[in-house]
């Protein structure tokens, strides 16, 4: 993964990931039951990614929605 090596490097670069927004809708309202398992498992990445290598987690609204 690209940041590990620029956290093994100790670069000054800043860090971003961008992710959709509506993962952060998703999760509100919603019970434990009705999440998206996929969803929840790639949060649970990026949380994991902005903690060990110092990442900012930015949320996006896509230009186009695929699968509609």
């Amino acid at each position: 993964m690209l940041f590990a090596v620029l956290e093994e490097q100790e670069s000054m670069a800043q860090r971003v990931i961008l992710y959709p927004k509506e993962w952060d809708a998703k999760r509100e309202g919603q019970s434990k039951g009705e999440r998206d398992p996929q969803v929840d498992t790639s949060r649970r990445l990026l949380r994991e990614a902005a903690k060990r290598y110092r990442v900012m987690l930015q949320p996006v609204q896509p230009m186009v929605k695929i699968g509609d």
